[in-house]
């Protein structure tokens, strides 16, 4: 019972000895095809706290609509939450690279005429990153391709594997405070 006390207690010392910093950031979309007369706009923000210098936990929480009217409006709403950990591996001055691992869920509602339908998704994998420290407390951040399984989570259907197209490339910010 000792050991388990004195382990415990070493842990939480060596957590907190680090000067431990939140980030704050996200991204955001917006896209409008005049051609489908189609609107979609996405919103993102995340917060991660870093545990050590290699090694924090985040979350992101997402709300996007798309909205379509070529006489019928067909309208589109989710609802996202992703939680991560994430893994420096290389950190430099300016340059940082890391992966994040973790799941998201996901909710998306959608109305059509007089129809309703409601579909959930999931995934689960790994987001490799960059971030470049563009001045004091400023990160540019940016995530680059999916490993991993998906279902419904964003297109229908169940998927895995690694892809680095460009819809798997996110782009955003970060303050760190």
């Amino acid at each position: 019972m000792r050991k388990i006390i004195l382990f415990i207690a070493l842990t939480v010392t060596s957590l907190t000895s680090y000067a431990q910093k939140f980030e704050i950031g996200g991204t955001a979309n917006f896209w409008r095809n005049t051609d489908r007369n189609t609107t979609f706009f996405e919103v993102a923000p995340e917060l991660t706290y870093e545990l050590t210098e290699k090694w924090g936990i985040g979350a992101s929480v997402g709300y996007s609509q798309n909205r379509q009217n070529n006489g019928d409006v067909q309208l589109e709403k989710e609802y996202k939450i992703a939680p991560y950990a994430r893994y420096t591996y290389f950190d430099k001055e300016i340059i940082s690279l890391f992966i994040d691992g973790g799941i998201g869920l996901s909710k998306v509602k959608s109305e059509y005429k007089d129809e309703f339908e409601t579909k959930t998704g999931f995934e689960a994998g790994f987001r490799p990153g960059v971030a470049i420290k563009v001045a004091g407390r400023f990160k540019f951040i940016s995530k680059i391709g999916f490993l991993g399984y998906q279902k419904n989570y964003p297109y229908p259907g169940k998927s895995f594997g690694l892809s680095l197209s460009g819809e798997n490339i996110a782009v955003g910010f970060a303050y760190m405070f």
